[in-house]
């Protein structure tokens, strides 16, 4: 019997954010390869049970996907330390996974595997002990953090770390990199695992909760003004982080005001970094820019209504593993512009406007096309549409099926 454990402490973060997204259409998936394949076993570890109990009553499928969530204690066949430990349970989780992060920095990846799990599967890379004589998989996204290094703080994201990824993605068996450019990285930066390597695309989120038919009815005061005063608009939707490049959208914006350019823009996500939230606001007091509007956090239920009442999504990111969003302007109809790095333009071909995320003017240039050349953005509608049909679940669901049932 094949007996698949998934490491789930991604889904710990208390916002959705893209990771969350990203992890939770995978368990969908692994609840349809379940259906087909019954004799399958999966149990999760390292997931909140607050957490793991709240997915459980959200999702009908997430209820009968696992067996068992195992907190890491148990995960790590540790589990009388619980009941010698006296301080909140945190702190307990902190310690084993600061432990198993040096542990896995000086080359130890293995433990004993008291549980019998003939796969494990990661989402993404975080520090970790695979029971031994495990098929190990670690789907990559990308590397770009590394060559930011404020970003790069091994003692504030340790699971962020180079030495921990380049141990991590020497032991495990495949590797699956989500576009061409996240396999380049690893081919750049870890030369010895490009042979495990392979390109796995992703597709539009799926709707998860099938007891939603009606998407819940929106009532953020800001939300509703942007969507019923009849003012166009484009938006940036995206973590706010300095990767997403808004400084320079900023300044190509300030461009287009003193233009005469008559159109808002919206800037909607979470606040990632508090300093570089703090460096947009001072830039746009210093610039005096009058049609900014910021909506934090939205639900993806308000975060399709702005998007599809946009006029274009503004995604200048400097460096992307893949693109949630660019798929999703897609498939209510919006046209993007992207930066010419990254996977923005291998994932979005034809359907978007490529710029230089560097050159103000080339920003500014495209959205300014975008406003006044509508035959133009028809266009870039269409042939969106048509990139979208070149990414699906079921590639992800085959390659994931075939790992599990015949490795």
């Amino acid at each position: 019997m094949k007996r698949l454990s998934v490491d789930l402490r991604s889904l710990n973060y208390p916002i959705r954010t893209g990771i969350n997204i990203y992890f939770l259409n995978i368990l969908k998936v692994l609840s349809e390869i379940k259906k087909e394949n019954p004799s399958l076993e999966i149990t999760g570890f390292g997931l909140d049970n607050k957490v793991y109990q709240n997915l459980r009553h959200e999702y009908a499928w997430f209820e009968s996907l696992f067996v068992k969530n195992y907190s890491l204690p148990e995960y790590y066949n540790i589990a009388w330390v619980s009941k010698i430990w006296f301080l909140p349970k945190i702190y307990l989780d902190k310690v084993i996974n600061i432990s198993v992060w040096i542990a896995n920095i000086i080359g130890i990846n293995f433990t004993t595997n008291q549980h019998s799990f003939t796969h494990l599967y990661q989402p993404q890379i975080k520090a970790i002990l695979a029971p031994a004589n495990t098929n190990w998989l670690v789907a990559t996204h990308d590397f770009f953090h590394f060559q930011m290094p404020r970003w790069n703080n091994a003692l504030k994201r340790p699971n962020e770390s180079f030495f921990l990824a380049k141990s991590i993605l020497s032991k495990a068996n495949i590797i699956y990199a989500n576009s061409i450019s996240t396999a380049n990285q690893i081919k750049y930066l870890f030369p010895k695992s490009i042979q495990k390597v392979k390109l796995v695309y992703l597709a539009l989120p799926q709707n998860l909760n099938s007891k939603e038919i009606n998407p819940p009815e929106i009532h953020d005061a800001i939300i509703q003004n942007i969507l019923s005063s009849g003012q166009k608009y484009f938006i940036a939707m995206a973590g706010i982080e300095p990767r997403k490049n808004w400084i320079n959208l900023i300044y190509a914006w300030k461009g287009l005001e003193e233009k005469g350019f008559e159109y808002r823009l919206v800037l909607a996500g979470r606040i990632v970094s508090k300093e570089y939230y703090s460096e947009l606001l001072n830039l746009i007091n210093k610039l005096e820019i009058q049609n900014i509007i910021w909506v934090f956090n939205p639900s993806e239920s308000e975060k399709k209504a702005l998007l599809s009442n946009s006029v274009a999504l503004l995604y200048p990111s400097l460096f992307e593993g893949f693109g949630f969003p660019i798929l999703e302007a897609f498939s209510v109809g919006v046209p993007v512009i992207v930066g010419n790095t990254g996977s923005s333009l291998e994932i979005g071909g034809s359907g978007v406007v490529a710029i230089n995320p560097l050159d103000t003017a080339d920003i500014s240039s495209a959205i300014e096309l975008i406003s006044i050349d509508n035959s133009f953005r028809m266009e870039l509608i269409s042939k969106g549409q048509d990139r979208l049909k070149n990414f699906s679940w079921e590639e992800c669901r085959n390659n994931l099926e075939n790992w599990i049932i015949n490795s």
